[in-house]
């Protein structure tokens, strides 16, 4: 994610001017800059500082200026630069039939010094480093921070990771680390797997990094040493700084070491924050801007961007800054529940719903309009239209017939102001439809108890009819995802793969990611088959299943792949876009004055 050069502002004053010159005279030279410090906002600080666990955009995009994971993406990955290399000495070699991935670890990396009663600082990363990343991951006495998903994945995918999670061996069986060559053996071929090695949770760790985080109430005060360009020094979820970072004076690579500091600052609200940055108090707003900010972000500072997102000028310059992301709105249709288990109806929603509409509630600069599951320039991803980003009625009731006839849809949104209009809106969609075609629908606008659908109700708490899983409380709901990492495994697998629903009966779908419960027996294979391919036979595949999926099945509506919109204050400068963590990178930002 081809890195910046970096550059250093140095400004004298007069003062300054006179004492080196008199320290010149005097046969010796010891002016002092002051150090230079990046101020970052967010929202109540940041959830989980222990990589292992962390599963939030501003901890990654704080960890990600700590770590050295085995490949990564340059910091300036604005454009969804090629993986690289980072900590691995060169690309993995992998056994003939897939299963066995041989990396050679780069010698030269050292962990940051030790901070309080922390162990492993100063030493070496070696393939031990790793090994005890994935240990840590798949540990039973790691508290999972919303990675429940990944221990189902990456358990199942590594030799000896079921057990070792289970708590019946004490080392994962698949993982050999000794000296600089780290082996991993898979259970079955996995393309993605060195894609997802750019994750924070596989970065290095000391090798003596306990497995601990079960105990821990609150995951913020914990961090280790790191072998990245900083080094946490401080935290405290309850302070302001809640996390001091520091340059790692053991770091060897290439990435910037911008500043000499970087605070993140805790805001009860993005409205607080935005008013922070603005007066130049904080430096970078990772907060999120307040609804009905950007139109004014835009006419004060201008809209900048490094990727080319409509509406905005090109370049690293200004302070509003709009930037492409991975990250996609869709609704979800439950394919199991009436009347959108017909494939007939939920092709008949993909043209009944006003696309362009629903972005609009957003605001402007939120993002660009879509009606397929791959974002622009993702591996896989080709323009196709398979539905209008506008209403068709006409085409609608040509494709429903009378499946419509007579039926309730029931519309689940949270509490969120904008979701609401959003609701709204899909709601008069409907009726129109049910109007201009007789259809006597009835429609049902319900708000849910939470933000997301990643833990569903269940069938005892809400007298569901479907005792598996619980999925009758709506036809139509709001979600966004943001793939882990680039891979079109990490969107349509997780998504849409019928094998990976999640649940049991009378429990919650915590962790759940194919929230339409779209379980088709020969889209399951086609997914599987994709997955296993490697190289351009599986980008290939998978950019047929994005057409193939959408435009016979329709099990989710998706209309836009939202806009990152940061604001800086006026010092900043380097202004450095990472599209993978649809963050900037704070470890290449530098200040002035």
């Amino acid at each position: 994610m081809l890195r910046k050069p970096l550059f250093s502002l140095l400004m004298l004053s007069t003062g300054v001017t006179l004492l080196v010159a008199a320290a010149l005279a005097n046969g010796a030279v010891s002016a002092t800059k002051a150090p230079t410090k990046l101020t970052v906002g967010t929202v109540n600080g940041i959830d989980y500082l222990d990589p292992g666990i962390a599963y939030d955009v501003g901890a990654w995009a704080v960890l990600k200026a700590t770590e050295v994971t085995l490949v990564g993406y340059a910091d300036n990955n604005a454009s969804g630069g090629p993986l690289q290399l980072e900590g691995a000495a060169g690309w993995p070699a992998i056994s003939a039939n897939g299963l066995t991935y041989t990396w050679q670890i780069k010698p030269g990396f050292r962990f940051s010094p030790n901070v309080g009663s922390q162990v492993g600082g100063g030493t070496a990363v070696t393939a031990k480093s790793y090994e005890r990343a994935f240990e840590r991951l798949l540990s039973p006495h790691m508290y999972g921070g919303g990675t429940d998903g990944v221990f189902d994945l990456f358990d199942k995918t590594i030799v000896g990771g079921v057990a070792f999670h289970n708590g019946s061996t004490p080392h994962i069986s698949g993982i050999t680390a000794t000296g600089d060559t780290l082996t991993i053996t898979l259970t079955q071929a996995t393309p993605y797997f060195t894609s997802a090695m750019a994750m924070i949770w596989f970065a290095a760790i000391p090798q003596g990094t306990p497995y601990d985080s079960d105990a821990q109430d609150n995951g913020a005060t914990n961090f280790y040493p790191s072998a990245g360009p900083y080094y946490v020094t401080a935290a405290n979820p309850n302070a302001s700084p809640s996390v001091t970072l520091e340059k790692n004076p053991n770091y060897t690579g290439n990435r910037a070491q911008g500043t000499d500091k970087i605070a993140v600052v805790p805001f009860s609200t993005a409205s607080a924050c935005y008013t922070a940055v603005k007066g130049n108090a904080i430096d970078v707003d990772m907060c999120g801007l307040p609804s009905g900010t950007a139109a004014q972000a835009a006419s004060a500072y201008g809209v900048h961007s490094v990727t080319g997102t409509s509406g905005s000028t090109a370049g690293s310059g200004g302070r509003f800054h709009v930037e492409r992301t991975d990250c996609m709105d869709y609704l979800v249709f439950d394919t199991q529940k009436p009347p959108t288990d017909s494939i007939q109806v939920r092709r008949a929603l993909e043209y009944i719903i006003d696309r362009k509409g629903l972005l609009s509630k957003l605001g402007p600069y939120a993002g660009e309009l879509t009606d397929q599951i791959l974002p622009p320039g993702f591996p896989g991803y080709s323009p196709f239209l398979t539905y209008p980003n506008t209403p068709d009625l006409a085409t609608a009731a040509l494709t429903a017939g009378s499946a419509l006839q007579n039926t309730t849809l029931v519309i689940w949104h949270s509490q969120g102001a904008i979701q609401q209009q959003q609701a709204s809106l899909i709601a008069q969609d409907l009726q129109a439809f049910s109007t201009a075609t007789s259809a006597n629908m009835t429609i049902e606008n319900v708000q849910s108890g939470g933000d997301d659908l990643e833990t569903y109700p269940t069938a005892t708490q809400d007298g569901l009819s479907n005792a598996a899983f619980g999925h009758d409380a709506f036809n139509i709901a709001f979600a966004d995802w943001c793939p882990d990492y680039v891979d079109p495994f990490a969107d349509f697998n997780f998504l849409l793969d019928g094998s990976r629903i999640q649940g049991a009966v009378g429990t919650p779908q915590d962790g759940n990611t194919n929230l339409s419960y779209f379980n088709i027996p020969i889209v399951n294979t086609k997914l599987a088959n994709a997955a296993s391919l490697a190289g351009m036979a599986g980008t290939n595949a998978y950019e047929s299943l994005d057409q193939f999926i959408m435009g016979s099945y329709a099990p989710v509506f998706p209309y836009a792949v939202f806009d990152a919109q940061i604001v800086t204050s006026s010092r900043v400068r380097n202004w450095t876009y990472d599209r993978y963590l649809a963050m900037p990178s704070l470890n290449a930002l530098t200040v002035v004055g």
